[in-house]
């Protein structure tokens, strides 16, 4: 949209230094364009669990437990910098996280590594996970 490329784009972009979405982006790269924002959808972030959630994970602190295996969505990613904003704020060091750099680049590749027992929770969305039959804990 900043180069003229687009009419319209769909986003759904986590600022940090906010805690807000979509507007202060809006605000940085498209500042002088008239924009009109229409929300068109809101998900559901959170953890995606075997079913019966075996570990007991509920929160963002059980994922520096040894016991848990995670796996993370790339960097960049919407769900990335949501996990990432929510670590920060709590004062966790995310490299404590066993699997932290394991790195996918959906929320089904996510869903299918928790299924296959690669890891026992991962980050997504409810789309990825009850759809599924997987269990689901919501950050927020």
């Amino acid at each position: 949209m900043a180069k003229g490329y687009a009419k319209m784009a769909t986003c759904h972009l986590l600022d940090p230094e906010s805690g807000s979405y979509n507007l202060p982006f809006i605000k940085r790269y498209l500042p002088d364009k008239e924009v009109v924002v229409f929300r068109l959808f809101w998900r559901q972030q959170g953890f995606i669990l075997p079913k019966g959630n075996p570990k007991r994970i509920k929160n963002v602190e059980d994922l520096l437990r040894k016991d848990v295996v995670f796996v993370n969505r790339q960097r960049g990613s919407g769900t990335r910098v949501l996990l990432d904003y929510l670590l920060k704020e709590k004062g966790l060091d995310p490299q404590k996280i066993v699997g932290y750099n394991d790195e996918l680049t959906d929320h089904m590749a996510v869903a299918m590594a928790v299924k296959s027992g690669r890891a026992d929770v991962g980050v997504g969305d409810t789309c990825c996970s009850k759809g599924f039959g997987f269990g689901f804990y919501t950050f927020m």
